[in-house]
């Protein structure tokens, strides 16, 4: 129930894509435990898609996959550490085969896969830094699609 309302709410906001991308990383999150958690982490993600529906700037779509690829990766590292790192790379694949079917220029793929690889171990190195913090993945995932958000400003 909370990952169709959560599709349907990125489906308003950014259409097909956020809502894919939305859908895939909760069906990532349900398989691990608790599942609700995850989907609630998932959901701050959607800031991103209303700040983008509201200014229509369509680049914001990159933050909002940073913060879901964050967000699996985190919600899951605890157990199963490799198996999180290849779900939040899977997410980030999904954005780009997007990004592709969009018409993204060569460059601009370019400058979202360095950012995208920056992040990703820059999120694993939060997460080590960071064990016993109380809401360790939100900071870590607002940390990080922050960051993703001032690269695509940049």
């Amino acid at each position: 129930m909370a990952l169709g309302l959560l599709a349907v709410v990125c489906l308003a906001l950014a259409g097909w894509p956020g809502a894919v991308l939305a859908a895939v990383a909760g069906m990532l999150v349900i398989r691990t435990e608790p599942p609700e958690r995850g989907l609630l982490l998932l959901a701050g993600g959607v800031f991103w898609l209303a700040i983008s529906q509201a200014t229509g700037n369509r680049t914001l779509f990159f933050p909002f996959t940073c913060w879901l690829a964050a967000a699996v990766f985190l919600h899951g590292s605890t157990t199963t550490y490799w198996r999180s790192v290849v779900l939040s790379a899977l997410v980030m694949l999904l954005f780009f085969l997007i990004r592709i079917q969009q018409g993204a220029s060569g460059s601009v793929l370019w400058m979202e896969l360095v950012a995208s690889i920056t992040l990703a171990g820059l999120t694993v190195v939060a997460e080590g830094l960071f064990p016993q913090i109380l809401f360790r993945n939100w900071l870590v995932s607002i940390l990080i699609s922050l960051l993703a958000g001032l690269s695509v400003i940049l």
